[in-house]
């Protein structure tokens, strides 16, 4: 906690905008530091906590660049106590959410939940701050793109934390009205990743799918940088 130049977290209760208006908003300073923002609206049924570290890329250096979002995606990967999926779920039986990001100036970890949760969601964004558990195959894939990354392209990678996708489905999923037999239950016609991959490979780039590193898959695409 030393090491951090600015470290402030804003509780916000949403509500309607002339509601949001009329919300004060507390300032206080805990002796470690820590600058605590909130604004409160008893007639609102959400609340939304935002833990900022004064960090981002205009801190970072060409061989840093981009580190700041980097350990943001990293650490709601997992903690000592979740999993990313079990992180996920805690954060839904919540009613809420709880993700991470990096900016120009501040590093954010972000949640939401039904306003009577507040506790449970501020526990939550603490253990991701404090206990992660950075998972080396998580940062495997967050540190790479897939194997048919090279220089000179740009890479999208897409998590989810379905079912996953079987070894031999991978490249199947792709051909026209192929529906994988998991999936039968869920509506569609088959032809999404079909013209996904005709869209890519018009632009010179490349699609494809791999397990996801806790489960599900990752979906990813390459395009040349020109492109």
């Amino acid at each position: 906690m030393k090491t951090l130049r600015v470290l402030a977290i804003l509780l916000l209760a949403a509500a309607a905008p002339a509601a949001a208006d009329d919300a004060r908003v507390t300032r206080t300073t805990l002796p470690n530091g820590l600058r605590v923002l909130v604004r409160e609206n008893p007639a609102a049924g959400v609340v939304a906590v935002s833990l900022l570290v004064r960090a981002g890329s205009r801190f970072e250096t060409p061989e840093t660049a981009g580190v700041t979002h980097f350990l943001q995606r990293v650490l709601v990967r997992g903690t000592l106590h979740r999993s990313d999926i079990d992180l996920a779920t805690a954060a839904e039986e919540l009613g809420g959410t709880v993700d991470a990001s990096g900016d120009v100036e501040y590093a954010e970890i972000r949640g939401t939940s039904l306003a009577r949760h507040w506790e449970a969601l501020l526990t939550l964004v603490a253990e991701v701050a404090l206990q992660p558990s950075l998972p080396p195959d998580a940062i495997q894939t967050e540190r790479r793109p897939p194997d048919n990354g090279s220089a000179g392209q740009a890479v999208l990678l897409v998590r989810d934390s379905g079912p996953g996708v079987s070894a031999e489905d991978r490249e199947k999923i792709f051909e026209e009205f192929y529906r994988a037999p998991r999936t039968a239950q869920i509506k569609g016609s088959g032809l999404g990743l079909t013209i996904a991959r005709e869209i890519v490979q018009i632009h010179g780039g490349s699609i494809g799918v791999e397990p996801g590193p806790a489960g599900g898959s990752v979906f990813y695409f390459s395009l040349p940088s020109s492109s």
